[in-house]
Order: C-alpha cells, then structure tokens, then sequence
C-alpha cells in the first residue's frame, strides 16, 4: 500500500523529468526552449520533488524509525543525505533560469542540473522501491498504512 502509493509518485515526478528533458534537449532557440515553459516545467518537478521529500523526511521516515529505530542511522541517514544532494541540484537548476543567462548557458545548466539528478534519484528511488517501502508495507498493518497516507494526502 505504502510502497505503491510513494512508487507511483516517482514514477509521476519521473516523467515530469521526461519532459523536462525532451525540452532542452532541441537545439538553441526551438519552440522548446521558450524560457516560460522551462520555468515551468521546472517548478513542476521542483514542487513534487520537495513535497515527495518532506513526505518522507517529516512523515514517512519518523514513523518507521519509531518503530525500527536503528534504521535512522542507516537508511534514514543515507536517504536523508541523497535528499540533500537532490535539492542542491534543483538550486543549481533554479539559480540558472533565475539568472537568466544566455540561452546556451541556461541550457547547459538545465541539462546539468537534470542529469545530477536523475543520477541521485534512480539509485535513490530503486532503494527506495526495492528495500524501504516494502520495509513499510511489512511494519504497518493495512489500517496503520491507510492512515498515514491520509496524513500524506493532506500534507500539500
């Protein structure tokens, strides 16, 4: 339940990157590479990837810890740390279309900045998937589980 719900955010932040991607992957000056739809787009992965982190880091994590808490200084500690390094990648990104350098250089950055994360998140969300969550399902009855994501769901 826990491990299919957190997975299906992934898989929904995965292709806002998708097509993140397509658009500064055109040469300079394509339709693409309207600033306004880059920004765009950005703050889209932007919000779901600190809301999909906070999720975990003030709900998901503490509730599991309280249970096993030996994981805060494994797991925890180490997902905590690859958050981290996703938000200063999405800063680099965000500082670039902020900036609004020549296109090239705002380009570069994008793309930069979408390749470091997308190198976090695949090993980080497979860990995720394959380990944590299903860790969850395993620790939460079904009606513990349906409760917390009702506290996900409000928590916007």
């Amino acid at each position: 339940m826990i491990n299919r719900f957190f997975s299906q955010d992934h898989r929904e932040i995965d292709a806002l990157i998708v097509k993140l991607r397509g658009e500064v992957s055109g040469p300079e000056g394509s339709p693409a590479m309207d600033a306004g739809s880059l920004a765009e787009s950005f703050r889209a992965i932007e919000e779901r990837l600190d809301r999909h982190i906070r999720w975990e880091e003030e709900l998901l994590f503490p509730s599991v810890e309280e249970r096993m808490p030996e994981l805060a200084d494994g797991p925890g500690r180490v997902m905590r740390g690859e958050h981290q390094e996703i938000r200063a990648h999405l800063r680099g990104i965000r500082d670039a279309l902020d900036a609004a350098l020549p296109g090239a250089e705002t380009l570069r950055a994008v793309r930069d900045g979408i390749a470091a994360v997308e190198a976090v998140l695949g090993e980080h969300n497979e860990k995720e998937e394959q380990i944590y969550y299903p860790l969850c399902d395993t620790l939460f009855t079904p009606e513990e589980a349906a409760r917390f994501l009702d506290k996900v769901r409000k928590m916007r």
